[in-house]
Order: C-alpha cells, then structure tokens, then sequence
C-alpha cells in the first residue's frame, strides 16, 4: 500500500501531466507536516497559463481533487503553484500564485 503523500505526488503528476503540453517539466516538491502536505509544483514556462486555466479554474479545480483526496487519509493538502526560474528577478525566491487568486475579481463590469 502506498503512503498518502506518494499516492497524492501520484495523483498531482496524473493531472496536470494530463493538462500541460510538456509533463516531463512537471517537478512537485512535497513538504510534510503532521496535519499538512505542501505541494509546491512547477511547470515549463510554455505550460504556465495552460496549467492556471481561465480565471484560474483549472489549478483550482487540481487543488479541490488533491484536498478531496487528502482528506481520505485525514491530512489536509495545499497545492500552490511556483514560478518558473527564468521569470524570476535574480535572487528573489519563488513567488506563488496562491496568494493571487484571493484578488481575483470577477471579470470586467458588463457595460451597455
């Protein structure tokens, strides 16, 4: 039987390996707490907004399935997605995109 963590590192890799054109670029970096997994993936550049999806639905709906999945072990999970390295200034560390989608706001004013 596999250990939680590894089945959800497998889970993770199933669907966005599905969603992004260039899988073997996917790196998941598991952080283990003792009520809490932290994934922090990474994905090509080219595969950045294919992963986000529109409005970021599609890594949301990633993050639902994996927290889903989490809970069938009675861990809670955490799926944050990292900037790719060559888009990042030099010696700032990754920055998440978490954070991101608590401003998102709800599309434009619809105007007459």
């Amino acid at each position: 039987m596999n250990t939680p963590a590894l089945s959800l590192v497998e889970l993770i890799r199933f669907l966005v390996g599905s969603v992004v054109s260039h899988p073997q670029a996917l790196h998941v970096l598991r952080v283990e707490t003792p009520k809490t997994d932290l994934f922090y993936l990474t994905v090509s550049p080219d595969d950045l907004g294919r992963l986000l999806g529109r409005e970021g639905r599609t890594v949301e709906a990633i993050r639902v399935l994996v927290e889903a999945a989490a809970l069938g072990y009675g861990k809670a999970a955490v799926v944050d997605v990292v900037e790719p390295q060559h888009r990042q200034s030099q010696g700032t560390p990754g920055r998440s995109r978490r954070r991101d989608r608590r401003f998102r706001g709800k599309g434009k004013p619809k105007t007459r």
